[in-house]
């Protein structure tokens, strides 16, 4: 089985947003020239051209800036203190976002982290308990 290729959520909705940009400005173009067939061809290109790359580019930026800051590096952060409770530390993610998605995941993880802490401590107790009755 072949291993696709994985990127970043965040690149992957900047360059769907871009596409469609250009899309739009290409359909925005033929209906131009379908209005005016004195333009020529390479005068379209170039004339649209220019737009395509310029606002394909600036929302690709600024799509896959604003997407890794509030979501791709909050993953992060929810990898590595999952992987603290596996390992003992039961803190709970501190982290509020202005995004409600998101809020719900940290609470959520956050309630998760609680029931483990809960169930690690009944757990214990029950072989404390068996280590007591045993002695």
């Amino acid at each position: 089985m072949k291993k696709s290729r994985q990127i970043s959520l965040s690149a992957a909705v900047a360059l769907i947003s871009s596409l469609a940009t250009a899309l739009a400005m290409a359909a925005y173009a033929i209906m131009q020239y379908l209005s005016n067939p004195n333009l020529g061809i390479a005068e379209l290109v170039v004339r649209h051209g220019w737009h395509v790359v310029a606002l394909g580019g600036l929302i690709y930026l600024l799509l896959y800036a604003t997407l890794n800051v509030k979501l791709v590096k909050l993953m992060d952060e929810f990898y590595f203190r999952l992987y603290a409770v596996k390992k003992g530390d039961y803190r709970p993610i501190t982290h509020r976002s202005r995004i409600k998605e998101i809020q719900k995941i940290i609470d959520e993880i956050n309630i998760l982290i609680e029931e483990i802490k809960k169930s690690k401590g009944e757990q214990e107790n029950v072989t404390n308990t068996a280590n007591d009755t045993s002695s």
